[in-house]
């Protein structure tokens, strides 16, 4: 019986973790990698704290339903909103998914260090809410 209480108790103070979480969306213009993932350019969903866990990213792919999960490597916290985007960073031109920043909230991906005398290229897309229901 206390086993059962407690797991009630402890599943309780979780659900409100992960109701937390954002849907967005965005149009992006060139492949990348996320999580060693290799994505194609086109339109993304993406659904942040997601679980019971923060930090914990899920991006979708509209058009193939093919989606990977990130787990960012460190968060930072904003004083008020910001506007919500994707950062990427290409070494060589290969891009990778480098950041994720909600209305709050910055996810940092551990991307590998760039091989010394690469051409490094920064870019970012915005985010928009996804309609409800997505």
């Amino acid at each position: 019986m206390k086993n059962t209480m407690f797991l009630a108790a402890a599943f309780a103070l979780l659900l409100p973790i992960g109701a937390y979480g954002q849907n967005l969306s965005a149009t992006v213009p060139f492949g990348f990698t996320a999580n060693r993932v290799q994505l194609p350019a086109g339109e993304y969903s993406l659904k942040t704290d997601i679980v019971w866990t923060r930090g914990i990213i899920q991006i979708q792919n509209a058009a193939t339903g093919r989606s990977t999960f990130i787990g960012s490597a460190s968060r930072s916290y904003t004083r008020g909103e910001t506007q919500p985007r994707l950062v990427f960073r290409a070494a060589n031109g290969k891009w990778a998914l480098a950041e994720v920043w909600t209305d709050q909230v910055g996810y940092r991906m551990r991307l590998p260090n760039p091989p010394e005398g690469a051409k490094i290229q920064m870019a970012t897309v915005f985010l928009h809410r996804a309609a409800k229901g997505d």
